[in-house]
């Protein structure tokens, strides 16, 4: 025999109060993670700024490096017609042939054209600086006197 159907029917799916207790779950969850995720997205901002200081440095460096081929700029201190993106400095300070006894820090031209200079140190020590603060990105190349 077969039991007698019940009057009251069962009927599947949640209460209220199950639903009330999984929003609740999934807002603490949210809660919980929401800081992570924006400490990580805030690291990847700082990290992007690094990388582009460093790059401009690099840059910089490298045009003055290719500039100094010539012996006429590498004596006038100069990176003709090189352009400096805003926030980055240009040093340079001369140095005997064993990277000894740093002169005074001078700022490397880029005008057009380079001054004349009499005498010019065996090596210069080059300094970049790009950014600011904590981002900042120092670059230095010692180069020596071409011949």
């Amino acid at each position: 025999m077969t039991p007698p159907p019940s009057p009251r029917r069962q009927l599947q799916g949640f209460t209220l109060v199950e639903l009330l207790v999984a929003i609740a779950l999934l807002g603490v969850l949210l809660a919980v993670i929401i800081p992570g995720i924006t400490a990580l997205l805030g690291i990847n901002r700082v990290g992007e700024r690094e990388l582009t200081s460093t790059t401009q440095a690099q840059r910089v460096l490298e045009d003055v490096k290719g500039a100094w081929q010539v012996q006429s700029n590498y004596d006038g201190n100069c990176s003709p017609g090189l352009v400096l993106p805003s926030g980055v400095t240009l040093q340079s300070r001369s140095l005997d042939s064993r990277a000894q006894n740093p002169g005074s820090l001078v700022t490397v031209s880029v005008a057009a054209t380079c001054p004349a200079s009499t005498a010019a140190p065996v090596m210069r020590r080059v300094t970049v600086t790009a950014g600011t603060g904590a981002q900042a990105t120092t670059l230095t190349l010692d180069v020596l006197r071409p011949q």
